[in-house]
């Protein structure tokens, strides 16, 4: 819609339709939003991210829960997981996302994975804290430091 010259702007009764008329021609708002082609490309690109992680991390979750009840990596001996891979590949979640997420939960299963600090606690008790990690050298550092800490 153009406004001709012998025609005024307020004969005009949607008043948002004003707001959007300059000099004479119709100025559409999506397409100077931002004026920078990069700017909109960054904005739909973050959503999409958001979507991918939050996805990603649903998927860490199930796989977690699967490994719950059944702790069999094999997806053949596993339904649940076979399911869960399925589900993964119709929402576009990447392979090795996918095999990375297992292997974790995977880790976290494996009984070398447990870490063993002693100490001594208040009035010189002995304290044995055990824990799983998937680097257990770094839970060792930070259980160490809290134990010379409060213990």
């Amino acid at each position: 819609m153009f406004v001709f010259r012998n025609q005024n702007i307020s004969d005009i009764v949607d008043k948002q339709s004003a707001q959007r008329f300059v000099r004479g021609i119709h100025v559409s708002l999506r397409a100077n939003a931002g004026h920078s082609k990069w700017q909109n490309i960054k904005h739909i690109k973050a959503a999409n991210d958001k979507e991918r992680g939050m996805k990603s991390n649903l998927l860490a979750q199930k796989v977690k829960q699967v490994f719950q009840n059944n702790p069999e990596k094999d997806p053949k001996l596993n339904t649940e997981l076979a399911n869960l891979i399925k589900w993964a590949r119709t929402n576009n979640i990447p392979n090795d996302t996918v095999e990375k997420t297992i292997d974790r939960q995977v880790k976290l299963r494996d009984p070398k994975a447990i870490t063993v600090i002693d100490g001594r606690g208040p009035s010189n008790t002995g304290v044995i804290i055990e824990c799983f990690s998937l680097n257990p050298q770094h839970t060792r550092g930070i259980l160490q430091g809290m134990v010379k800490k409060y213990g």
